[in-house]
C-alpha cells in the first residue's frame, strides 16, 4: 500500500525506497509498522546517504526472500517473461518464503535442485527456476538488499545438464490430419500460420495488422523471444487465412477474442484437436520444428531457415535442420540417378516451396 514517495506499507511494516550515497535503489524494511517512525528513519537513510556514509551489513539481515520476490515482480512487469516469472512465484516462496537473502547458499540451492528432479522435474525447467533466482539477486544486490558475497555465492550454482531437445516433427500427412481436426476457425487459423512459417506462439498471438504486409507477402514480427524484429515471408496458405479473416476496425490484433483482445491461450482445442489426430506428446512449438524440417527438406538452406526463424545463432538452426530418414534415403538415390544419367543433379524444389511439405512439389500447401 503506497504512504508517499520513499516509504510504502507490506502487511504490518513501512518498507523505504532511496538513493544511498553511490546514487543506487535501496529498498529496506523500517522494521517498524508506525508510519511517523518510518519516516523517521527514511529521513535519517537519505541525510546519511546525502554525507556519503554506506549502510552498514547488518541491514542485509532483515530482508526476507519473500519481500525481495514482490519487489523484483514488480520491477519485472512490464517485460515479456513476467508471466512465466509471476508463474515461479509460487513454488520458489513456498520454499524460501521467510529466508532471508544473506543466509542462501551453494548447498541450500543444490539441495533444491536435487529435490526437485526427485519430484519429477525436468533439467530445464529447474534450470529456469535457478536462473530466476540468479537473476532476482542480482536485481537484489542493485537495490542494496543483499551484499556481493551472498551474490557471488548465489552464482556459483551450476546448470543441469539438459537431455537433447525434443525432435518431434510433423510428416505432411499428419499435418493435414491435424488441420483437419482444428474445428474451431480461429485454431485453424493460428496452426495454419505456425505450421507454414516457424512463427513461435507468441509472435502469431502478438501479430497485429499493421506488421501484415499481404501485397508484398510477409509479416514483420516486432516481439520476439530474442528480442530482435524480423521479416517472415507467407506462402499462399497464410495469405489466404489472413486474406480471409474478417478486420475489424476497432481491433489491432489478428487473432483477438471476441472482446477484441489479443488471445492468451490455444492449449486445451490444440490438445484437443491432436488427440482427435491420433497425434500424442505434441506440444504447439512443435509446429516450429515441423515448419523447419518441412523447409530443411525442401532443400532450403540452413541461413535462410535460421533468418526466418529469428536465430540467433547457426547452432541453434541446425538443431531444427534434422531431416527424416526417408528423406535422407532418398537424396542418397538421386546420386545414382545423377551418375547414371551422366546429369547435373538439380534441386526439385524452389524458393515458393519454401514452407511447404517436402511432397508439395507441385506447389499445394498445408492449408485449411
Amino acid at each position: 500500500m503506497a504512504q508517499g514517495k520513499g516509504i510504502y506499507k507490506r502487511g504490518s511494516v513501512y518498507w523505504l525506497t532511496y538513493a544511498d550515497a553511490d546514487g543506487k535503489v535501496v529498498r529496506k524494511t523500517s522494521g517498524t509498522s508506525e508510519y511517523k517512525k518510518a519516516m523517521k528513519e527514511l529521513t535519517k537513510c537519505r541525510n546519511n546517504a546525502a554525507k556519503g556514509k554506506r549502510e552498514e551489513k547488518a541491514e542485509f539481515r532483515k530482508v526476507l526472500f519473500t519481500d525481495a520476490m514482490d519487489d523484483y515482480l514488480k520491477w519485472a512487469k512490464p517485460q515479456r517473461a513476467y508471466d512465466n516469472k509471476e508463474y515461479m512465484k509460487e513454488n520458489l516462496v513456498a520454499r524460501f518464503g521467510n529466508i532471508p537473502l544473506k543466509r542462501f547458499s551453494v548447498s541450500m540451492l543444490e539441495a533444491y535442485q536435487q529435490d526437485l528432479l526427485a519430484q519429477g522435474k525436468a533439467p530445464a525447467t529447474i534450470n529456469r527456476r535457478v536462473a530466476l533466482l540468479k537473476h532476482l539477486f542480482h536485481k537484489a544486490n542493485d537495490w542494496n538488499m543483499v551484499d556481493n558475497e551472498t551474490l557471488q555465492i548465489v552464482r556459483k550454482v551450476k546448470k543441469l545438464k539438459e537431455p537433447p531437445g525434443r525432435l518431434r516433427y510433423l510428416t505432411p500427412e499428419e499435418g493435414r490430419r491435424l488441420l483437419a481436426e482444428c474445428k474451431k476457425r480461429l485454431l485453424r487459423e493460428i496452426v495454419t500460420v505456425a505450421l507454414n512459417t516457424g512463427m513461435r506462439r507468441g509472435e502469431i498471438l502478438a501479430l497485429k495488422w499493421e506488421n501484415v504486409d499481404l501485397r508484398n507477402g510477409y509479416v514483420q514480427v516486432v516481439q520476439s523471444k530474442n528480442g530482435e524484429s524480423r521479416t517472415v515471408p507467407i506462402n499462399s496458405a497464410v495469405r489466404e487465412v489472413l486474406s480471409g479473416i474478417v478486420r475489424r476496425l476497432d481491433v489491432s490484433y489478428v487473432f483477438c477474442d471476441p472482446k477484441g483482445r489479443a488471445m492468451k491461450e490455444v492449449g486445451c482445442s490444440f490438445d484437443s484437436a491432436c488427440k482427435r489426430a491420433g497425434l500424442y506428446n505434441f506440444h504447439f512449438h512443435d509446429l516450429r520444428h515441423s515448419a523447419a524440417s518441412f523447409m530443411a527438406m525442401g532443400g532450403i538452406d540452413l541461413l535462410s531457415i535460421g533468418k526466418i526463424l529469428g536465430h540467433k545463432t547457426f547452432s541453434m538452426t541446425q538443431r531444427y535442420a534434422h531431416l527424416s530418414p526417408g528423406h535422407l534415403r532418398n537424396a542418397v538415390a538421386a546420386i545414382d540417378a545423377a551418375m547414371a544419367s551422366n546429369q547435373t543433379p538439380t534441386s526439385q524444389f524452389t524458393s515458393q516451396s519454401a514452407f511447404l511439405p517436402p511432397q508439395a512439389a507441385e506447389g499445394t500447401a498445408v492449408s485449411t
